[in-house]
């Protein structure tokens, strides 16, 4: 897959009408990590994560193999951890994490058993392929709340939505705030939650104050509830407001399990050989989270910005700011995942 050609990545899903599963049936896939490289202009490329942008959630696929030409890497499918006994996760690294993946929503749908006629919920929610499930599982470990569920054939979801267990997810992200523009939908469904919690939402006023929170998240109201409440007032969507909250490097640890890009690119050139070669550390965002981005840059003190109409990018190519920036933060600081051998075999390669 290419980034361009994949779209906005704005709330994390896409319908995979481009991929070999789907020609017989449309799914819904994240193409957020990428099995195996590609070859482009002639040059081997090293495809080790994250492609394109978010819309809505879905599903984050880690790369286990590469086999190109010229590029090689671990077939090795067995967990990096394989238990969570005295396995302590970062609260950081869960903010981190939800930054590059997780999904704050609030559900309504017609039920008979509220006099307004309508339920509503809030979630917080994580998809990731099965490879992942693992990560899944230290997640919902941490929290103490919530449930994992298959979704699909590769795909397992975990969700909190009870108001009971959102107590939790609450109290975390106050705690631990997020630094991208998720901080705006978390932000929007706390006050869905406080609405839900004091039983306002049973009110025709409350519930409308409910539906005006769900108009200024990312997907907006689908047309049969824009048209159930088309009286409602509608609020215009707040700015982030958390350039005071520091980056935590556990914090980042998070951010780049989920949205780091590792490249190795093989090229033609005048050196000896006729090739050389190409290390590249990217990040991508969608354009209304270049405030984060470019603090990104400054905590690194490396990088290339780059924006097109899509989004915009961090690359890391200088070797010398990859081995003596990047590799050792990453290295204190681990990625949790499958796409931690992605990271060794960018490390061999360096």
């Amino acid at each position: 897959m290419i980034e361009r050609e994949i779209g906005y990545r704005g709330s994390k899903s896409i319908t995979g009408l481009n991929v070999p599963q789907a020609i017989n049936k449309p799914v819904v896939v994240k193409e957020q990590r990428v099995d195996g490289s590609y070859n482009a202009a002639k040059a081997a490329l090293l495809r080790c994560t994250l492609m394109g942008f978010e819309r809505n959630y879905q599903t984050g696929i880690l790369s286990n193999y590469i086999n190109t030409q010229r590029c090689f890497s671990s077939l090795s499918t067995q967990p990096v951890i394989n238990s969570i006994d005295n396995f302590n996760i970062n609260p950081w690294f869960i903010t981190g994490f939800t930054d590059a993946e997780g999904c704050f929503t609030i559900f309504t749908s017609k039920s008979n058993n509220y006099r307004s006629g309508w339920e509503v919920k809030v979630s917080y929610q994580i998809n990731l392929h099965k490879k992942d499930l693992f990560l899944l599982e230290q997640i919902q470990n941490y929290f103490g709340v919530g449930s994992i569920s298959k979704q699909g054939e590769s795909t397992y979801q975990y969700r909190v939505q009870s108001i009971k267990d959102m107590v939790s997810i609450i109290k975390h992200f106050d705690n631990y705030p997020l630094l991208s523009e998720k901080q705006i939908d978390y932000e929007l469904i706390k006050k869905a939650f406080n609405i839900i919690y004091n039983k306002e939402h049973l009110t025709q006023n409350g519930l409308n104050k409910v539906i005006a929170l769900k108009a200024c998240l990312k997907r907006g109201l689908p047309s049969d509830i824009s048209l159930a409440f088309s009286d409602v007032i509608l609020i215009d969507r707040p700015r982030v407001n958390n350039m005071d909250v520091k980056i935590d490097p556990y914090w980042f640890a998070g951010f780049y399990s989920g949205e780091a890009c590792f490249y190795v690119k093989i090229f033609k050139s005048k050196t000896k050989i006729g090739e050389a070669v190409l290390l590249t550390f990217q990040l991508t965002q969608h354009l209304r989270d270049e405030p984060l981005i470019r603090r990104l840059a400054d905590y690194l003190g490396c990088g290339r910005i780059s924006k097109n109409r899509e989004g915009i990018y961090l690359d890391v190519t200088k070797f010398s700011d990859l081995t003596v920036k990047v590799l050792p933060l990453l290295k204190n600081h681990p990625i949790l995942g499958n796409k931690s051998r992605d990271f060794e075999d960018f490390v061999k390669v360096a």
